[in-house]
């Protein structure tokens, strides 16, 4: 039973976590399981002694929960007033009326509270993964690949069924898209690319099975294949678009039998995404796409991120609080030019994470970088190649590369399947086998 939990938490956080504003009733579903989850990995034994990386690891998750507390530090209201524009706010309480009660460090505690506890289904699966060792990756492949497929005949259906097809479950959703169980089109592309690895290693696994089951499982992924290549097709997300050819390649280097062959690769590929990326989104076509793809426009896009950069030079080295910029990005629009559309995230989550948290926000993030970027080179230029840990890679390098104009980890589904990557990561130990269950026998 050990062994079943996880995924089975996985399998409903990817079908029930697809929204950052809305699916209220299941998310709450998902955090409480998580507390539960996180009070089983604490109190049980662990599988074995935590390796450097995963301490490193586990330390950025304590890093986070201080960032978080840190939130809610009581501060006498003189104190609170000479932090960067507190004392603006300050006086408009007064002027307006307001008497002022205990002041947190945070703007809007309460905002910090809830978007602190839509941390938890993450913060579960991390921890349980760190501390129990009691899943099998392959599972886990699995149960992405199948909401993967499932979600592609939702998106079927949804496309079928039009503006007013029952198969959409959020009010707040892109309707006329393929949305799957996600609320927005663009994550259910995240979820699609973050496939094809996982796939690639499970053909990577099952080589040496015994050919009548080989047969058998190498057509099923074909199949796989396909279906998430006519998911992205059908999206019509660009970043989708963007991306699945340097996944796909990326993917096929999995089944590399040289380390010398993904090293040359992986070196050319960085380069030409980057170069694929600017010149798609400069050209007519791309901006074309970029507006179809999204309610935003490039232009509102662009003032979004300038008025993002504006607020996180007024608000350092404290930022304005977490879960607060829906609240505080009204200060810095302009309003001759303000539409009816509700901006609630920076559509980049690094840039909201530094006007929310601030100095220490960044902090984080350039601790976590660094130590993604470290298990990332060693895995992939490894002589023994771990299917599954370089799936991780690259799965999660397309959730980064996606949060730099969107926001697809504020949802549980997405946070959910980037833990797992982290974990996989972390567990990746160079010349030694790990032990692996024949889920087929």
């Amino acid at each position: 039973m050990r062994f079943v939990i996880l995924p089975v938490y996985l399998f409903l956080c990817l079908i029930f976590g697809g929204a950052s504003a809305g699916g209220y009733l299941g998310n709450l579903f998902l955090q409480l399981v998580a507390i539960a989850l996180i009070f089983w990995a604490l109190v049980t034994k662990p599988g074995r002694p935590l390796r450097f990386p995963e301490r490193m690891l586990g330390g950025l998750v304590a890093l986070v929960c201080l960032l978080i507390l840190f939130q809610f530090l009581p501060l006498p209201l003189g104190l609170w007033e000479r932090l960067p524009q507190r004392g603006t706010l300050g006086e408009f309480d007064r002027m307006a009326g307001v008497i002022p009660g205990p002041v947190f460090l945070s703007l809007i505690p309460h905002e910090s509270l809830k978007s602190a506890l839509w941390l938890l289904p993450a913060l579960a699966v991390l921890v349980t993964m760190l501390r129990l060792q009691a899943y099998q990756a392959s599972q886990l492949a699995w149960v992405i690949l199948t909401v993967m497929a499932v979600s592609v005949l939702l998106g079927a259906l949804q496309i079928a069924g039009g503006h007013a097809s029952p198969w959409y479950f959020y009010r707040i959703t892109n309707f006329g898209s393929t949305v799957g169980f996600f609320a927005n089109s663009n994550h259910l592309a995240t979820l699609l690319l973050a496939a094809l690895p996982f796939l690639a290693a499970l053909v990577a696994e099952i080589r040496p099975v015994d050919p009548t089951k080989r047969v058998a499982v190498l057509g099923l992924c074909g199949a796989f294949v396909g279906i998430a290549i006519a998911g992205i097709y059908a999206n019509g997300s660009l970043f989708g678009y963007g991306l699945v050819l340097p996944v796909v390649g990326a993917s096929a280097l999995i089944l590399a039998p040289f380390a010398s062959l993904r090293r040359v690769a992986a070196g050319l590929l960085v380069p030409l995404v980057a170069i694929g990326v600017i010149v798609v989104l400069n050209s007519h076509d791309g901006q074309r796409m970029l507006a179809e793809s999204s309610t935003l426009s490039p232009y509102v896009r662009t003032a979004i991120f300038a008025n993002s950069w504006t607020a996180i030079g007024d608000f350092m080295p404290f930022g304005s609080g977490l879960g607060t910029f829906p609240d505080i990005y009204p200060l810095y629009e302009n309003a001759e030019q303000t539409s009816l559309i509700f901006i609630n995230h920076a559509h980049n989550d690094y840039l909201e994470v530094l006007v929310e948290t601030g100095a220490l926000g960044g902090l984080a993030l350039a601790v976590f970088f660094a130590w993604w970027l470290w298990r990332a080179l060693r895995i992939w230029h490894a002589k023994s190649v771990d299917p599954f840990a370089c799936a991780a890679v690259i799965a999660s390098a397309a959730i980064l590369i996606h949060s730099l104009v969107d926001y697809p980890l504020r949802t549980a589904a997405i946070s959910t399947l980037f833990a797992v990557c982290c974990a996989l990561m972390a567990r990746w130990q160079d010349r030694e086998e790990v032990p692996k269950i024949d889920v087929w026998s």
